[in-house]
């Protein structure tokens, strides 16, 4: 396989939460948004393509996967989060004779190396910077920030744009930047 699959964000996120167990490194609800923006951002820089299909939205404090915010957001700013909390998906079909509903816990395939290759890439570079670090790195000043073009432009719930963070992340793997 040459390119990663595309998951949906909970099987991403139960990625890291299996890799920051087995690293011991402590993942609260801003790191983990901030490594799932880093994954697609450098997805699209090295395949061409995202490996999160969901969308990310440019919240004030930066990147947001509104599934996951929701999942472990605590009253309590930079509670970690527990990594055997795994994300859950419901999955459901109906038709005129039954309902039916069914939960999985997304995963990345074991056979799918990019994806492996790309994810434990990301949690050992950014795994090691705290929150406010990798936030920070999110809201760099310059002019094609994904983050930033989507707050500045009145777009309909502030979706971060495929093209703009394809275009920012090429132009990061280019001059060697990790933001």
């Amino acid at each position: 396989m040459d390119k990663p699959e595309t998951y949906p964000v909970e099987a991403i996120v139960n990625y890291f939460l299996d890799f920051v167990k087995r690293h011991r490194i402590v993942l609260t609800p801003m790191k983990l948004q901030k490594m799932l923006y880093f994954a697609n951002g450098w997805s699209w820089a090295f395949y061409d393509k995202p490996i999160i299909h969901d969308e990310c939205y440019a919240w004030e404090y930066g990147p947001v996967y509104p599934s996951v915010y929701h999942q472990y957001k605590s009253p309590i700013k930079a509670t970690p989060i527990d990594p055997d909390h795994k994300m859950t998906k419901m999955h459901v079909a109906y038709d005129a004779m039954k309902f039916e509903a069914t939960m999985t816990m997304p995963c990345i395939s074991p056979e799918d190396e990019k994806a492996i290759e790309l994810l434990e890439s990301i949690g050992r570079t950014y795994g090691s910077f705290g929150a406010i670090t990798l936030s920070d790195m999110t809201h760099v000043d310059a002019l094609d920030n994904p983050w930033r073009c989507a707050r500045q432009k009145e777009r309909e719930h502030n979706i971060l744009i495929s093209e703009d963070i394809d275009k920012y992340f090429k132009r990061l793997k280019r001059e060697g930047k990790l933001c």
